[in-house]
């Protein structure tokens, strides 16, 4: 018998995943992104409208994990 406390993480970490999806499309970002081990959903946002792209600069892209 044991009891205690467990706090669950995810592996995925965004300081690693920006220099990797940086300048990627949205379609490969979003199958990337769905195929990772753990992540049950993920939702690619790119703004503004006409930009189609991640930014090649790994500090212009913001990552939230929920």
């Amino acid at each position: 018998t044991a009891s205690g406390t467990v706090t669950l993480t995810s592996s995925l970490r965004p300081d690693t995943l920006m220099p990797l999806i940086a300048g990627k499309d949205e379609a490969t970002l979003q199958s990337a992104l769905a195929a990772a081990p753990g992540v049950a959903q993920a939702t690619v946002h790119l703004w503004p409208f006409w930009v189609h792209r991640a930014p090649n600069d790994p500090a212009k892209i913001t990552v939230v994990v929920e």
